[in-house]
């Protein structure tokens, strides 16, 4: 009995041992999963050969706004470490200076190099910031080229040589952003479903866009498609959605009139009130004109109209101009003051027109070359563009 009691003294004094082994274990691991763990960081900066206060981290909705604050970590490092990072465009500063653009997206972290006071940047892991630099690299480099042609021209020639200097010039300029635009294109391609597209496509170089909507708008469809079901809700993207649904539907208005169709049937009144209609003036070679009288890009580009068609019209050109004013003095004053004694229609209606759906009017002035068959050989916003498609259809 004296053994039996001893062996169950040891039974328990262990079971109590164990208890409070298990227990302690137990107080370690519930204390372990409390702790908080610390989280990766989402973008890295080193700086190499200078020193900064603070660097920050701006994100893109309207505009850009303060999204986060680095800290140094023990290896000198700044870290930007956050719960939640949605993607989109970024902007990094340091001391209050626009550093870098970023593409922030699932891929992290992003690893960026700032090397001397000049801010040269070089970017680790991030194939789409990499890409923004890249772009941005290019088209500042356009815009030094082109100040550089544009310096290169004086005011004070010989009227002689005025025209074919100017025109000199412009064929440079346009050879320049050939060139950038086929590095972008390469880009573009690149990084099909980024936002790297949608960079690519607002690139500006000075007052030289080099994505232009209406002539460019396969590139706009396409990253609109890509974009919208990636980032749904993101800003940026919903308004270029917004945009690309108006350029939707001013390429349908454009292409009522587009070169290759027959000019639409129409009439309207002309300066006495006497109605007009466009069948009168087939079997002949016509330009159609679209412009406003209170529309100083319109009376610029037509000012010169009567003397620029003046071979055409001996050729049996006809000249129709139609206005979209509302105002009947402003507009019979407008052509008094261009000698512009072509016919001229109106309805005094503006942009409420019926003319504006019939033509698909989406700008002023606007240039029809229809030719005796009645078909659109040519429609265009450019006066030069009208007048070598008039030399052709007259010359055949």
């Amino acid at each position: 009995m004296a053994a039996n009691a001893r062996d169950f003294l040891i039974f328990v004094e262990t079971a109590i041992f164990m208890r409070k082994y298990l227990f302690l274990i137990g107080l370690i691991v519930l204390l372990g999963c409390n702790q908080k763990r610390q989280k990766p960081p989402y973008l890295l900066v080193e700086l190499a050969g200078r020193s900064a206060s603070s660097i920050q981290l701006q994100y893109l909705l309207k505009d850009f706004q303060p999204f986060d604050t680095a800290a140094v970590n023990d290896k000198g490092m700044w870290e930007f470490i956050k719960d939640s990072v949605p993607a989109g465009f970024y902007q990094l500063v340091v001391d209050s200076k626009p550093i870098s653009r970023l593409v922030i997206s699932d891929e992290a972290p992003t690893r960026i190099k700032i090397s001397d006071e000049e801010s040269t940047v070089s970017i680790v892991g991030s194939p789409e910031t990499k890409a923004i630099v890249q772009i941005e690299r290019i088209v500042a480099k356009l815009s030094g080229d082109i100040n550089k042609v544009a310096s290169s021209f004086h005011d004070s020639l010989p009227a002689d040589q005025f025209v074919p200097m100017r025109d000199s010039l412009l064929n440079r300029i346009e050879g320049l952003k050939a060139n950038c635009r086929d590095k972008l294109d390469g880009i573009y391609q690149a990084h099909t479903g980024s936002l790297v597209q949608l960079a690519v496509l607002y690139q500006q170089a000075g007052n030289h866009q080099l994505y232009d909507p209406v002539q460019d708008a396969s590139f706009y469809f396409l990253t609109d498609s890509l974009l919208k079901g990636r980032y749904p809700d993101y800003q940026p993207v919903v308004e270029f959605h917004h945009k690309v649904d108006s350029l939707r539907r001013l390429k349908q208005m454009m292409d009522l009139t587009a070169a290759g169709k027959r000019m639409p049937a129409f009439e309207l009144p002309n300066a006495w009130g006497e109605m007009v209609s466009f069948s009168t003036y087939a079997g002949k070679n016509t330009l159609v004109v679209a412009w406003t009288s209170t529309s100083e890009i319109s009376r610029n580009a037509t000012r010169d109209l009567f003397r620029l068609t003046r071979s055409y019209r001996r050729q049996g050109l006809s000249v129709l101009m139609i206005s979209l004013d509302t105002e009947a003095t402003a507009w019979k004053k407008a052509i008094r003051e261009d000698r512009l004694p072509f016919v001229h229609l109106c309805d005094l209606k503006g942009e409420r027109s019926p003319i504006v759906q019939q033509l698909g009017i989406s700008h002023q002035p606007l240039f029809w070359v229809v030719d005796s068959a009645g078909v659109i050989k040519r429609r265009t916003r450019d006066m030069a563009e009208a007048l070598n498609e008039l030399s052709l259809i007259i010359k055949n």
